[in-house]
C-alpha cells in the first residue's frame, strides 16, 4: 500500500483540527508526515483531545516507541536543522507559501489585465456611442460647404471692390455679392450629399455628373478638404466663366 504524504502547503496552511484528521488516519500516511504534523501542532501549542492522544499512542506502539518527540528530533536534525522552529522557518514557511504567493501574484496580474481590458472596452464603447450620437447631419455638411464657398467668394469679390475706383461699380459688385450669396444656398443644398457610416459621415459634392468626396463629419464637426480652397479660388478668379449649372 502506497502511503500518502502531507505537502508543505498543507502543513503551513491547514488549521489544527484539519491536521488532526491526518493523525487520526496515521496508517494511511508516511512517518515523515505524521512526525511533522505532530511537531507543527506542538509548535502551535495545540491541546490534543483524548481521541488524538489515543492515536498517537497507537502510532508509538506500532513503531515500538514510548514517545514521538525523539523521532521528531531525530528527523529534524537529520535534515540539518536544530529544531522544528528553524525547520519551519527555513523549509515549511517558504515551500508551503511559495505556491500561494506565486498563485496570488498570477491572480493579481490576471485581475489587473482583466481590469485594464474592461476599462479599454468601456472607453471604446463610450467613444463609439459619442461618435454615433454626434455624427453630423446632412444639413451640417451643407452648412460647412456654404461657409467655405461664401468665404472664398467674399474674399475674391472684396479684392475687386477695393480695386475698383468707380463707386457705382463698387455698389454693383457688393449687390452682386449679396445676390450671389443668396442664390448659393439652394444650389449647394442640391449638390451636397453625404454617405453615413454610423460613426462618421463623408461630405460629397456632385457637379456636372461627377461626384467627389470633399470632407468628413465626425464628433459634431465637418472638416472640409483644404484642396477645395484652391479649386474655388481658381473658379472665382474666372468670374466670367463661373456659372451655377
Amino acid at each position: 500500500m502506497i502511503k500518502k504524504t502531507v505537502s508543505f502547503k498543507q502543513l503551513a496552511t491547514w488549521d489544527s483540527p484539519s491536521l488532526c484528521t491526518i493523525i487520526e488516519s496515521w496508517q494511511e500516511y508516511d512517518s515523515k508526515s505524521v512526525l511533522l504534523i505532530y511537531a507543527e501542532l506542538n509548535k502551535r501549542k495545540f491541546e490534543f483531545p483524548p481521541s488524538i492522544i489515543k492515536c498517537i499512542r497507537e502510532y508509538c506502539i506500532y513503531h515500538k516507541a514510548e514517545q514521538l518527540e525523539p523521532f521528531v528530533d531525530a528527523y529534524i536534525k537529520n535534515q540539518g536543522y536544530v529544531n522544528y522552529d528553524e525547520y519551519y522557518e527555513k523549509v515549511v514557511a517558504i515551500k508551503g507559501f511559495i505556491i500561494d504567493d506565486n498563485q496570488s501574484i498570477n491572480n493579481t496580474e490576471t485581475n489587473k489585465s482583466k481590469g485594464y481590458f474592461v476599462k479599454v472596452l468601456a472607453i471604446v464603447a463610450v467613444i463609439m456611442i459619442l461618435a454615433i450620437a454626434s455624427n453630423p447631419s446632412i444639413e451640417k455638411h451643407q452648412e460647412a460647404i456654404k461657409i467655405k464657398v461664401k468665404t472664398i467668394m467674399q474674399q475674391s469679390f472684396q479684392v475687386d471692390i477695393q480695386l475698383s475706383a468707380n463707386k457705382w461699380e463698387q455698389a454693383g459688385q457688393e449687390l452682386g455679392l449679396m445676390i450671389g450669396g443668396a442664390l448659393l444656398d439652394p444650389i449647394i443644398e442640391n449638390i451636397v450629399s453625404t454617405d453615413n457610416y454610423l460613426f462618421f459621415s463623408i461630405t460629397k459634392i456632385t457637379w456636372k455628373g461627377e461626384t467627389n468626396a470633399v470632407g468628413i463629419g465626425i464628433f459634431g464637426n465637418v472638416f472640409v478638404n483644404p484642396k477645395i480652397d484652391a479649386a474655388l479660388n481658381d473658379k472665382f478668379s474666372k468670374k466670367n466663366d463661373f456659372q451655377f449649372n
